[in-house]
């Protein structure tokens, strides 16, 4: 058992290093930037007091923010991201290889399934990735594929707590593998104190995280229709619009969740035919993703935005290509000369050709590891280093990172919307980009923002505030400090009436 343990450790520690080392990029990364400042807040407190977005936390990220304020009390913010990191995803990969070995793989068959999955960018579409960065979810991957495990090894209430967990950390990965795990425990007809043990303590667990979450998405008075068919259409396309999504990576999807159940449940004719000990029941728990993804395709199409709340699209293009590849090894490992062995390989074989290849994954991350290396960073470090800590300071709203590079409040920071203000959310935004043509990219937003008259800032610094305005327009206003293009403006008394 010890050198069992000590050897998928290390396999562990091996996929990590490949994972730092070809994929991952620096601190902060993509909505690290927001999410780990307002973890931050939890132990400094004093750090964008005055900031619209982290000023007044909602709780929806309750345990991410424990977790991280208490590294943060001792560690530097980079130093405890990095740890967050590299334990949250060593959790995630082990407990990934454990659930293929309690569904019968050999290790190294489970260890192979893993590499193939983060070769092939962890999802089918969308832009879910358990494997990327530090923020919520990758703690409620983390709990969840153990939650996984643990119903599979029949520990019940350690599954219900971790699901719990899961829950609490990301409403919407957690409400995805409950009912994948509702539908396995209804398949197997387990007696009602299954039931309790498996729900009773995944309720308890999840109310601290999941209350704030429900008060925060009620908001009697706004059209939360409209407000979602904003977020779907500007903000979170990569996971709530699925006009975006390429049409074969939805085939390939769609062909995954099709020979998952069919290597799952395909008649046995003789003694080779694979059964894998267990993966029938983890096939089983596939059935809740794939409810919560038709669930939001139906919303979709009946322009029901508001449904998009629960963010359906992100969990089954995730599982659905981990549960294909361990019943592609269960098979292989059945016998890999049989008939359904080599129909599940080809299957395999489409869906890759279907997928994003292992060197598009590897572009991407090169990307975005290029991302931080911004034109405006000097100019953003210098609001940093030569304001006073409550000045509010105009930066495009989909400049990532520019909270975490200025430590100054900004009127309205795209990547972390405040989702208990919707409305005011959405009004802020306008104000600092004007009107948006249907469907703006990022890039659109930001050359709207750059492009935008003196008299529509000075409209937007009378109604939100703003002492500097960091921008490559050319205006009249006094320049503070001027580096690659952009320019520092000092508006404190330039604007009447701020």
């Amino acid at each position: 058992m010890t050198k069992r343990i000590a050897t998928e450790l290390v396999v562990v520690a091996i996929l990590v290093a490949a994972v730092v080392g070809l994929w991952s990029e620096g601190v902060p990364g993509l909505s690290e930037c927001g999410y780990l400042l307002a973890g931050y807040r939890t132990a400094h407190p004093e750090v964008l007091a005055t900031d619209w977005t982290f000023g007044t936390p909602v709780g929806k990220t309750l345990y991410f923010d424990l977790i991280f304020g208490a590294l943060a009390s001792v560690l530097s913010l980079e130093a405890t991201a990095w740890t967050g990191r590299l334990i949250a995803w060593s959790l995630i990969l082990l407990g990934m290889i454990r659930v293929g070995q309690r569904v019968g793989l050999r290790p190294v068959l489970a260890w192979a399934v893993v590499l193939a999955w983060l070769a092939f960018g962890q999802s089918l579409v969308g832009g879910e990735r358990p494997v990327e960065h530090f923020v919520p979810r990758t703690i409620a991957w983390a709990a969840g594929i153990w939650a996984v495990e643990r119903f599979l090894a029949s520990r019940w209430i350690a599954a219900g707590v971790l699901l719990g967990l899961c829950v609490g950390a990301h409403a919407s990965v957690g409400l995805a593998l409950s009912l994948g795990i509702a539908a396995a425990l209804l398949a197997e007809r387990h007696r009602p104190a299954v039931w309790i043990r498996v729900v009773g303590a995944a309720v308890l667990t999840a109310l601290p995280g999941i209350v704030p979450t429900l008060g925060a998405l009620a908001q009697p008075g706004t059209d939360l229709r409209a407000e979602w068919q904003f977020q779907a259409w500007y903000r979170h396309p990569v996971h709530l619009d699925l006009a975006s999504f390429p049409a074969r990576h939805l085939a390939a999807l769609t062909l995954a969740v099709l020979a998952t159940a069919a290597i799952a449940w395909l008649p046995r004719r003789d003694d080779r035919q694979p059964d894998g000990g267990g993966f029938r029941r983890l096939a089983w728990i596939l059935a809740g993703p794939t409810v919560v993804f038709g669930f939001g395709v139906i919303a979709t199409a009946t322009g029901r935005f508001e449904w998009l709340a629960i963010f359906p699209f992100r969990v089954l293009p995730v599982l659905a290509p981990w549960f294909l590849l361990i019943g592609v090894a269960v098979a292989v490992q059945a016998g890999w000369r049989s008939r359904p062995a080599l129909g599940a390989l080809a299957v395999a074989a489409v869906v890759a050709l279907l997928s994003p290849s292992p060197r598009a994954v590897f572009v991407r991350y090169r990307l975005s590891a290029e991302y931080a290396a911004r034109p405006d960073t000097e100019a953003l470090r210098w609001v940093a280093a030569n304001t006073e800590p409550t000045a509010v300071v105009l930066v495009s709203p989909v400049r990532r990172c520019a909270p975490y590079l200025t430590r100054r409040p900004q009127p309205v920071y795209f990547d972390l919307a405040r989702l208990d203000r919707l409305r005011e959310w959405r009004e802020r935004l306008l104000a600092l980009v004007g009107p948006l043509e249907p469907r703006s990219t990022g890039r659109r937003i930001d050359e709207a923002f750059h492009t935008l008259s003196p008299e529509r800032v000075e409209a937007a610094v009378r109604a939100y505030g703003g002492d500097y305005l960091v921008s490559r327009g050319r205006y009249q206003w006094p320049v503070a400090f001027e580096r690659g293009g952009y320019r520092v403006y000092d508006l404190r008394a330039a604007v009447p009436g701020r």
